[in-house]
């Protein structure tokens, strides 16, 4: 079946009705062309309309299975370094006699070395003088083993 149009302008906007597009017709109080709805919102029919919501869900699926198990691989990380932290802490306290670290202070007196306050203060935490020793001086920022008479030292020691 032919049709034939009487001048430009008619054949072209039946083309443009034919194919879902824009009559051509401008509103009057905007000057604006008229848009279909389906032009305007993207959604052809309420099928595409169902695939697209669809899809879009999927995707938010998708993206917080992802955020969901980025979340559980961290916090099991974390479980584990806390575990194996807490693990040597144990150990060490094991090896140091199973109590409490505690620290006090005792003025130096003439006549005093590292190695006679090791030998009088030294309790069940340490199997050696020297690992004793190398605490204290580590706590006291000691560099030698030299200590003068009236002053101030830590020590460590297990309840």
């Amino acid at each position: 079946m032919v049709i034939h149009f009487q001048d430009y302008e008619t054949q072209k906007n039946a083309n443009r009705n034919q194919y879902g597009k824009s009559s051509g017709k401008r509103n009057a109080s905007t000057g604006k062309r008229s848009i279909p709805y389906a032009s305007r919102t993207g959604f052809h029919s309420a099928a595409v309309r169902e695939n697209c919501t669809k899809t879009e869900r999927e995707k938010k699926a998708k993206t917080i299975a992802i955020v969901m198990l980025s979340i559980i691989i961290t916090l099991f990380i974390i479980l584990v370094d806390l575990t194996f932290t807490a693990k040597a802490a144990n150990a060490e306290n094991a090896v140091s006699g199973s109590g409490i670290k505690c620290y006090k202070s005792i003025c130096i007196e003439s006549g005093d070395s590292l190695w006679s306050i090791a030998d009088r203060e030294m309790g069940a935490g340490w199997s050696d003088e020297r690992d004793y020793i190398a605490e204290v001086k580590e706590i006291n920022g000691l560099r030698s083993d030299k200590i003068l008479a009236g002053d101030y030292i830590c020590l460590p020691y297990y309840q």
